[in-house]
């Protein structure tokens, strides 16, 4: 487990994060787990990861959460300048990795891959709640070939289509960048068999990666995409595909 909370006033602290240690190490009589709310200890593991575990075996399952997921929340937040308390805001229908008050903008950070159908059923909950979801997705969801091209899932195609023509990923080295989906597929030459010569093959599933120019400056666009019918938030980038 990587988060504990404090058992006053509910704040959060992370078991690997530099500037919540001095807390952690000061105050292990006071960390609670999250979930369930039973005492937990501080693990100060040298050869693994650092990690809290429960003082008295609970039956709890807290939801897995990966290290680089963590970041990225973490990484949105400080970009846009909100404090620890603007991540994982409970709205009761939702609960975003980080919530704008100001705006009404709940940010989804994605490092696993999850169905179209829990996509879409998450961004009408936040449309018909007033609420205008942004969708950043980790590198690692576009496993690239050496050609720079990549197999795309149905999830990201959806986000694609929803941010007209590009999806926002994180990049590890700290940034995001728009990318693009271009068709591709290979040119079938005309045999004596052919009746109208030769024509395109287009892969249904295989895309060709177009990256824009990173976003440094993470100002924020409310929309309407009136083909999906949903709320979308979106960064002030242009349209850098041909």
């Amino acid at each position: 487990m990587l988060k504990s909370k404090d058992c006053d006033n509910g704040d959060e602290y992370l078991s690997f994060l530099a500037d919540d240690r001095e807390f952690i190490l000061n105050n292990k009589n006071k960390l609670i787990c999250p979930e369930c709310s039973g005492k937990v200890i501080f693990v100060d593991a040298n050869y693994k990861i650092k990690h809290f575990r429960h003082l008295i075996e609970a039956d709890c399952h807290p939801e897995p959460e990966t290290i680089e997921h963590i970041k990225m929340k973490i990484f949105i937040a400080e970009q846009l300048k909100l404090d620890k308390k603007s991540i994982e805001v409970n709205l009761i229908f939702a609960k975003p990795d980080v919530f704008m008050e100001k705006g009404k903008i709940a940010i989804e950070v994605q490092h696993s891959n999850i169905t179209e159908e829990i996509f879409l059923e998450r961004n009408k909950n936040y449309t018909l709640n007033g609420i205008y979801p942004l969708w950043i997705f980790h590198e690692d969801l576009l496993k690239e070939d050496e050609y720079q091209e990549s197999r795309i899932s149905a999830l990201l195609k959806k986000a694609h289509e929803m941010y007209f023509g590009r999806v926002y990923v994180y990049k590890k080295e700290g940034y995001i960048v728009p990318v693009h989906f271009k068709a591709t597929g290979t040119y079938v030459e005309p045999n004596d068999f052919s009746e109208h010569g030769g024509y395109w093959k287009w892969y249904k599933k295989q895309r060709k990666l177009q990256y824009g120019t990173p976003l440094y400056s993470l100002s924020i666009l409310k929309i309407f995409n009136d083909r999906l019918m949903l709320n979308v938030a979106r960064f002030y980038d242009k349209q850098f595909w041909k």
